[in-house]
């Protein structure tokens, strides 16, 4: 008996054991696909934050593209279809339309180029940043960040982002793509002054209101211009991203993966902090029952007039209830006697029959 207790009891340990050893199993399993469910997360991010770049610059050099291919046709249209007749007297005036117009043609076609280039050049690279290779490498080193943490270390980030890849090849480009757009709107302007003054060279009262409202124009297109020019292309427009500072503390989940979240602290009962609390406690109580009663004082105080008027209303109704009862029960006790009597009366006709 004893043999087979000492056995029953080496198997249950032994189970035990395998439980333990299996419960380890499964938890490090469990961080493992932890650690694994962050890097994902972080990735995913990345990948939304790199789709997201790559369209918002698409978009930007779209639009600048089209507008400078349409300030092209507009300079490229007039100076096709407007004809004059060779004056001596309007001679530098038509030096400076024909100069003017090639200038607009120029610039605005070499903007309009420069943005279609660097648009297919950012299509072409943009999967590269988000591709297996990357996802790859970028696991490897969550794996590694995660086995060998320290406080104060920062989640890894990928090595190759599209926002590297713009500051270094493609910002300088779109601005000189956007300076040269810039610069062939006025000269449009100015063009069109010139294209008034050989026009109208007999009236030379609407060449000049035309050239007064084209240089409004431009002043007001230069008073734009210099509003949005450092949001769109001057020193504060090129944000790039900041790296967070060096926490002296772990920074906390999901950033510190291995780490628990940190449990609230529990004050002892017998240390002074948690006498101090009990006799914080004890006084909040006290004060709450001291409001309670001087509601309850207040309430009464309230209520005083009308327990007076309910009391004397009463005091007239109660006779009246008094009688009213004393009523009921003799019309009670008439009817249960008139009940009885008829019972006796048909009790005896059947016993004579």
């Amino acid at each position: 008996m004893a043999d087979h207790h000492c056995r029953t009891t080496k198997k249950l340990s032994c189970s035990l054991a395998l439980n333990r050893e299996d419960e380890k199993q499964w938890r490090a399993e469990d961080l493992e696909q932890r650690v694994l469910d962050n890097a994902r997360a972080i990735w995913s991010r990345f990948t939304e934050r790199t789709r997201y770049e790559v369209n918002e610059r698409a978009e930007q050099l779209r639009s600048i593209g089209n507008l400078s291919a349409l300030v092209a046709g507009f300079a490229m249209t007039s100076f096709l279809q407007f004809t004059f007749s060779n004056n001596e007297a309007v001679k530098a005036v038509i030096l400076g339309f024909g100069i003017s117009t090639a200038f607009v043609v120029a610039l605005s076609m070499n903007s309009m180029s420069m943005c279609g280039l660097i648009q297919a050049s950012v299509f072409k690279m943009s999967h590269t940043f988000i591709c297996e290779q990357e996802e790859e490498a970028f696991m490897i080193e969550a794996w590694d960040f995660a086995q060998s943490y320290q406080p104060g270390r920062q989640p890894p980030q990928p090595r190759r982002s599209f926002s590297k890849f713009w500051d270094m090849r493609c910002e300088s480009e779109w601005r000189r793509a956007f300076y040269m757009f810039s610069t062939a709107v006025p000269i449009m302007l100015g063009n069109l002054t010139f294209a008034s003054w050989i026009k109208f060279h007999d009236l030379q009262e609407v060449a000049i209101i035309m050239s007064a409202m084209l240089g409004v124009g431009i002043l007001l297109f230069g008073v734009m211009q210099g509003h949005w020019f450092s949001y769109i292309a001057g020193p504060s427009a090129n944000i790039k991203t900041r790296k967070m500072p060096v926490a002296r503390q772990p920074a906390g989940l999901p950033f510190d993966w291995h780490l628990p979240p940190a449990s609230p602290r529990k004050t002892p009962a017998s240390s002074p902090m948690g006498n101090r609390c009990l006799v914080c406690q004890l006084q909040r109580q006290s004060s709450a029952r001291e409001q309670h009663a001087l509601v309850a004082t207040e309430g009464l105080n309230g209520t005083l007039p009308f327990s007076v008027s309910v009391s004397s209303f009463l005091a007239l109704i109660l006779p009246s209830l008094h009688a009213v009862q004393s009523n009921a029960q003799a019309f009670c006790t008439s009817t249960a006697a008139g009940l009885e009597k008829n019972a006796v009366h048909s009790s005896l006709a059947m016993v004579s029959h």
